[in-house]
């Protein structure tokens, strides 16, 4: 099973503002992973979705309660736990949102103006909390096997051959996953880029590329070509890690 997730950080080193951040890693990342694994939703869902639908005056929490049999029938229904990951939010405590997934959280989440854009404006680079996601996923569900099935950055309009901030941001991002799983110990087997050609981006339509290799999309042949990002992700794979060679080719593209 994939599920896309960002990381919550805390706001402050305040305790309310650090249980703000584990409620929304259990309300986006535990809200489906928790059913497979343990067999039903996060306990701080079911206590913060049940205890708002009844200030509501509801006569049932909003959130469905597993019967045993799907209790039993869902936990441990997993091969493989997919990660679809790109960006970090910030999270404070917040009492204010409506009924409904945020405001039963009581969190706030925003980023720090000073993180690099990316096309997709809600995709800020910040590549540290690939790695804190990692070992957040490991403590909280015991080392499960993962697979990286979505990681990328966006460019608007045609965009460049020269992708020099995309190959920034792999880099980046697989050091950080690199030391999750050579020093933090986690149980990452695999990572998929996405995506290996400029595509149809959901509601940002072809506004916004992803692609390792550049479409022509006024060409009718529809015609490829691989871009700076697309050979340094090819030499990293072929040397299965940061060589040497691989040090010499980003210097040549960052600069």
């Amino acid at each position: 099973m994939t599920m896309f997730t960002t990381w919550y950080e805390p706001g402050s080193d305040l305790s309310e503002d650090i249980a703000a951040a584990e409620r929304a890693m259990n309300f986006e990342l535990g809200w489906f992973t928790n059913p497979i694994i343990s067999g039903n939703y996060p306990d701080v869902m079911l206590e913060y979705v049940g205890r708002k639908s009844n200030q509501e005056g509801l006569t049932k929490s909003r959130l469905p309660i597993f019967e045993v049999k799907w209790q039993i029938a869902l936990k441990g229904s997993w091969d493989f736990l997919g990660i679809n990951h790109y960006t970090t939010n910030l999270v404070q405590a917040s009492c204010d949102g409506a009924p409904g997934w945020i405001g039963d959280q009581d969190t706030k989440a925003y980023q720090d103006p000073n993180w690099e854009p990316t096309a997709t404006a809600l995709f800020k680079v910040v590549p540290w909390g690939f790695r804190k996601i990692l070992n957040w996923i490991k403590n909280k569900y015991g080392n499960p096997l993962v697979l990286v099935t979505e990681n990328g950055y966006s460019e608007n309009g045609e965009g460049g051959l020269h992708d020099v901030r995309r190959v920034k941001y792999h880099r980046e991002y697989i050091n950080q996953m690199l030391k999750a799983i050579l020093l933090d110990k986690c149980n990452v087997e695999g990572y998929a880029v996405w995506s290996l050609l400029d595509n149809f981006e959901w509601i940002s339509g072809y506004s916004e590329k992803f692609g390792l290799h550049r479409v022509n999309f006024s060409d009718p042949a529809r015609n490829r070509t691989p871009k700076s990002s697309a050979h340094f992700l090819a030499k990293l794979y072929e040397n299965n890690g940061f060589a040497n060679d691989l040090d010499s080719f980003c210097e040549e593209c960052l600069n």
